[in-house]
């Protein structure tokens, strides 16, 4: 669960608390799990990758914008922005920004999804919608 400042990792079947992660200083927008890995995204402008046993912090990326949204997409992520999107590759636990879709949205992105496994749909409050093949 993604709050102000700091995510819970929550018990299925109690909802009890069971680790919190804390380094992010502004919202907490979108969170998924990839392979051992959980990437969060936020409005203080980074996306953290957090090892999903330990809970820690392996690193953060630092976006052009607030982060808004993200979908795994293969070997890569996608961090929906403002008026952008990030795509961020990764293999064996080393991350790299590996290019930056821009100009279909003038405001955040707020909704990311992947269709027939090869074009990403995205939503924004512009209130437009943009295909990427």
């Amino acid at each position: 669960v993604g709050t102000h400042r700091a995510i819970y990792r929550l018990d299925p079947i109690t909802l009890r608390t069971l680790n919190k992660l804390e380094g992010h200083t502004n919202l907490v927008n979108a969170i998924i799990g990839v392979d051992n890995m959980i990437w969060s995204c936020s409005s203080d402008r980074t996306i953290r990758i957090w090892d999903s046993k330990t809970c820690e912090c392996l690193k953060v990326l630092q976006c052009d914008d607030v982060a808004c949204s993200l979908l795994r997409v293969g070997d890569q992520v996608w961090c929906g922005e403002r008026d952008q999107i990030s795509i961020w590759s990764f293999k064996d636990a080393q991350v790299g920004l590996k290019t930056t879709l821009k100009r279909k949205h003038s405001d955040n992105i707020q909704q990311l999804l992947l269709a027939w496994n090869r074009i990403v749909w995205s939503a924004s409050f512009d209130e437009t919608i943009g295909i990427w093949y």
